[in-house]
């Protein structure tokens, strides 16, 4: 049943606040700030002159009547809380990395689960390679990452010759050692186990036709099945299981060459499917869109598929996190991996924004430019530009050789104009860029745009709605 509800009062009052540019001022407030969504304009997620609203509790949705662009829009409730699906990270070369500056990392990037490589060998004592210190690093990992919200997963069976049974034993002592050290320390238990055998990878896959792949797969999940009997039989504990898959298997599996690596087959005995996606962004979420129909899914994709971007990264994922906000088995993205992620987090950036996406006469421009630099002091050229509606160029910022200081993180006004109403109509481009000072690469870009209209659209009074 759709009904107005508490949330409808306050979401409202919140839109309307956002689309009229308006402070929410939450102290006056009798209502909590639930959430901010909607901004001017025409395009998703945008709107012009919103008069009414009704929310359907039941199925999570909240629809606004758009009278300025004619249309009913549809939001998620659960985006609308700002409640991010949630963000992994492949990780490895545990005992070399320092746990402190590790977690620190993880938090900027605002990860809050670990695919953690392990020798878990060296965690059961029962078994003849523990590690005490190993051990000790381990737990003072996972409690300081427990303490930042931030969960771990064993990450284990890196080999793709666990594929064949005749390691399939082996395969299973791991995940039993695994279990035996979360009996014995509960306190700083992993949350789950994550395979990454990869059968695909085996020479005889590489060499073979599909009915040798098929024979492999049906190997490769006989492992899985193996694998979720002895998780299952040990109830004291409880372990989440997953693993890295590639993304074409379902699609293979569709196609009659791989028919035990369809999706559905491999969800019998994992918890969440992982596909690697490592493609380029732009067709990321037509190449996993069947497994998310299928079974819990975690998007796997790879840092350097993103060049130097962390902007484009982190827009990705929330592309992603857009795409699929309404399915149930949609779980979040997990990033390949920790080093060259946290390589690009620590690159300059410099991105240009606007007040609004839309002008009318007598409306105020400005341009703004927000610039980092979380390393070492840098020095980069700095260019900013506008294209008008005619193609003309317009210069904003053109500096040479200017020193990025160490932390710095700011963003400032560069450009205000106050539209008079004989500016071009149409649509406006603006663009950022920081270069290497020698060889002319791009180190940092980002781009953005935004429409003049001319005199402004007039519309009735809103009246009440119930």
């Amino acid at each position: 049943m759709m009904r107005l509800s508490y949330y409808g009062i306050t979401l409202l009052l919140i839109l309307l606040s956002s689309v009229l540019n308006a402070q929410a001022d939450n102290n006056n407030s009798p209502f909590p700030l639930i959430g901010i969504f909607g901004t001017l304009g025409n395009g998703d997620g945008e709107l012009q002159h919103p008069c009414g609203l009704a929310v359907d509790e039941e199925n999570q949705w909240i629809y606004i009547a758009d009278t300025g662009n004619n249309k009913i829009k549809r939001f998620n409730i659960i985006i609308v809380n700002n409640i991010t699906p949630p963000r992994y990270v492949w990780m490895y070369k545990f005992e070399k990395f320092d746990n402190n500056e590790v977690i620190d990392y993880l938090c900027k990037m605002e990860i809050n689960e670990v695919f953690l490589s392990l020798d878990v060998r060296k965690i059961n004592e029962g078994n003849p390679n523990y590690s005490g210190t190993y051990t000790a690093k381990l737990q003072d990992f996972i409690n300081k990452a427990n303490t930042e919200g931030i969960e771990v997963h064993a990450m284990i069976l890196e080999d793709p010759n666990f594929t064949y049974e005749s390691e399939h034993q082996k395969g299973i002592k791991l995940v039993e050692d695994v279990i035996a050290y979360c009996r014995t320390h509960p306190e700083a238990s992993v949350k789950g186990i994550h395979i990454d055998t990869e059968p695909h990878a085996l020479d005889e896959w590489q060499d073979g036709d599909w009915d040798i792949r098929e024979i492999l797969m049906q190997s490769y999940v006989l492992l899985l099945s193996k694998i979720r009997d002895t998780l299952d039989d040990n109830t004291d504990v409880n372990i989440h299981f997953s693993a890295a898959i590639a993304w074409w298997y379902n699609e293979r599996a569709e196609e009659g060459k791989l028919p035990s690596g369809d999706t559905s087959n491999l969800a019998k005995y994992l918890h969440t499917v992982v596909p690697m996606v490592y493609v380029s962004p732009d067709v990321i979420i037509s190449r996993v869109e069947d497994e998310i129909e299928e079974a819990d899914t975690i998007v796997g994709i790879k840092v350097k598929d993103f060049f130097n971007f962390y902007k484009e990264l982190k827009d990705t994922m929330v592309k992603i996190d857009k795409e699929f906000e309404s399915k149930t088995h949609y779980k979040g993205i997990s990033v390949f991996e920790y080093k060259t992620m946290k390589e690009l987090y620590l690159l300059p950036t410099i991105t240009i924004f606007t007040d609004k996406p839309q002008y009318y006469t007598n409306d105020i421009l400005t341009i703004t430019v927000h610039v980092t630099n979380r390393d070492n002091d840098i020095n980069v050229d700095v260019k900013v530009w506008l294209k008008l509606p005619t193609d003309k160029l317009i210069s904003l910022i053109n500096m040479y050789n200017y020193t990025l200081k160490q932390g710095i993180d700011f963003e400032v006004d560069i450009f205000k104009h106050t539209f008079v109403g004989s500016e071009p109509h149409g649509v406006y481009l603006g663009g950022s860029r920081f270069l290497n000072p020698v060889t002319g690469d791009i180190k940092s870009e980002d781009f953005t745009s935004f429409e003049f209209l001319g005199s402004p659209k007039l519309f009735p009074p809103c009246t009440d709605f119930q």
